[in-house]
């Protein structure tokens, strides 16, 4: 006859199921987090590089919807670059 024990009292002393090694899970762990680290370094130094080129466009853009007279606005966007 089968009994059924339903407290997990005694669930610290079983033995780790087999093909489950903590060692390797925790080296998979750490090598998928280097990876996502150097995979937002790499992102960051992008944005970082592009943002300028990003932005002249905008600049370019605001300095013609000004005109070509001498105002507050030129003048500051100017200065902004």
């Amino acid at each position: 006859m089968w009994k059924l024990a339903l407290d997990r009292s005694n669930a610290a002393d079983l033995p780790a199921p087999l093909g489950s090694d903590s060692v390797i899970s925790d080296i998979v762990n750490n090598a998928r987090q280097a990876r996502d680290i150097a995979a937002m370094k790499t992102k960051k130094a992008n944005d970082l590089a592009n943002g300028q080129a990003k932005s002249i466009f905008f600049t370019l853009f605001m300095l013609w919807m000004s005109g070509s007279g001498i105002n507050i606005f030129s003048i500051m966007i100017t200065v902004g670059t």
